[in-house]
């Protein structure tokens, strides 16, 4: 009978949807999305001179193309105006390192870098007096006597630091740890104010074992 039927058909909808409804509540929730925790580029390093670039030496080939190039236009190569004293943001004639800020480090490379981690937060320590705090992603800190602003991010596996200084010429560094070498590779680059061309300059350090304590 009709009314036989379609009460049948109800009542197996009703089932089926039931049916449907306990096994969706049992499906287990995707798991939520895990933060990947920051690379890590902690440790003791050593400059390998040998496998680094010279900054100083970058930094007299751009001086001298440059007075090359003046010297052309006035009708006879290299009589034109030497490299003027001092180079950039106050470095010294040739090239040298400026006294302090954050070209020291583009000019002065570290002998001995130590790198800490602690959650969010690094240190770079030089070891000779010059330290820097970074918390990448992070709001720009000020530095150098609040002359430089400096931010810090994470690019993949590098850190990647900007630092922009008063007169225009801004200081990109990325760091980035080579595991099966051992090693940290450090890329500088230099742009902006009285540079002229950027400059870029590679350097590696190798892993070191902490300088033991002196009894």
């Amino acid at each position: 009978m009709p009314i036989v039927r379609n009460l049948a058909a109800a009542v197996l909808g009703a089932a089926l949807l039931l049916a449907s409804g306990s096994r969706s509540s049992a499906e287990p929730e995707p798991p939520a999305e895990a933060t990947a925790p920051a690379p890590s580029l902690a440790g003791h390093w050593r400059l390998n001179a040998a496998l680094s670039e010279d900054a100083r030496e970058k930094m007299r080939d751009a001086m001298a193309e440059r007075s090359g190039a003046r010297g052309g236009r006035r009708g006879g190569f290299g009589r034109g105006r030497g490299p003027r004293s001092g180079g950039p943001s106050g470095a010294r004639s040739g090239g040298g390192p400026p006294a302090d800020g954050p070209l020291r480090s583009f000019f002065e490379p570290a002998l001995e870098l130590t790198i800490a981690q602690e959650g969010a937060e690094l240190t770079l320590d030089r070891g000779d007096g010059l330290v820097v705090r970074l918390r990448p992603g992070g709001p720009a800190t000020r530095a150098d006597g609040g002359k430089t602003e400096l931010e810090a991010r994470w690019n993949g596996a590098e850190l990647v630091t900007e630092a922009k200084m008063e007169n225009g010429a801004r200081l990109t560094t990325a760091y980035l740890a080579i595991p099966e070498k051992n090693q940290l590779h450090v890329t500088s680059r230099l742009e902006g104010g009285r540079v002229g061309r950027a400059l870029t300059v590679r350097r590696v350090y190798d892993a070191a074992e902490p300088a033991q304590p002196i009894e």
